[in-house]
């Protein structure tokens, strides 16, 4: 599996995370106390920054020794649907896909390059950056 990791972080969610280095981020509950830290030095991961309150609203493909390898804008859940905050495995990984929740009524995969990276599924999937989700990340 190539990208191991994916980090996605959401000021104003139940939990934060801040990166100290290229690699390591800590974890902090809404109080701001740390809950623990994370180092990735070896691993292949994604950082997403959603767009809400301020964030950048990109995504960042990070190899093993930290080296940022790709950069592009992203979408992700408005209000009502907001992506979830932390650090997941990627579970499931498809190279097409339509979503079982919100399918296309043409019956066009609507999820294609799609990781899956919760039980709930929150996904990281090609789709428009003009528009906020369903709670993944475009």
């Amino acid at each position: 599996m190539l990208l191991l990791l994916l980090f996605v972080y959401c000021f104003g969610a139940d939990v934060s995370v801040e990166p100290v280095s290229k690699t390591k981020f800590i974890i902090k509950d809404q109080n701001g106390t740390q809950l623990k830290s994370v180092d990735l030095l070896g691993r292949d991961f994604i950082v997403v920054s959603v767009r809400e309150k301020g964030s950048d609203g990109r995504f960042y493909a990070v190899d093993k020794d930290g080296t940022v390898w790709l950069s592009e804008k992203i979408s992700s859940g408005g209000d009502d649907f907001k992506s979830p905050s932390g650090i997941f495995e990627i579970l499931e990984k498809r190279r097409y896909h339509m979503s079982k929740s919100y399918p296309d009524p043409n019956g066009i995969n609507n999820m294609d390059y799609m990781m899956r990276f919760t039980k709930y599924g929150h996904a990281l999937h090609k789709g428009s950056t003009n528009w906020m989700s369903h709670g993944c990340v475009h």
